[in-house]
């Protein structure tokens, strides 16, 4: 019997997305800075989870927070950030997942 690495490598991919499981999530608003007009919105993530933003929901809670602040529009700024929060046996289970909004007058 041989053995082949790269069925193996592939088998265990795949087992592990599809072990994961999308799932919608509203954001918070958590922060950000007035003078800059930058909102900030967070979720929280299990390490079995891939969050995806509900996109009408996130942008009317960010669009709100602009709102309250003066500004009349808002736009999803470039990139994400991911960081452990929840740590299990030395092993990340569970993370802070950060999107930041641009106020527009």
């Amino acid at each position: 019997m041989e053995f082949h690495l790269d069925r193996t490598f592939a088998f265990v991919c795949g087992v592990l997305v599809l072990s994961s499981c999308v799932v919608d999530r509203e954001f918070a608003v958590t922060g950000g800075n007035r003078s800059e007009g930058i909102v900030e919105l967070t979720a929280l993530e299990d390490v079995d989870e891939w969050v995806r933003a509900t996109p009408s929901k996130t942008n009317d809670s960010a669009l709100n927070a602009c709102k309250e602040w003066g500004y009349s529009n808002v736009i999803l700024s470039e990139g994400a950030t991911r960081k452990c929060v929840k740590w299990k046996d030395y092993v990340c289970d569970g993370y802070r997942i950060t999107q930041n909004f641009r106020c527009l007058k």
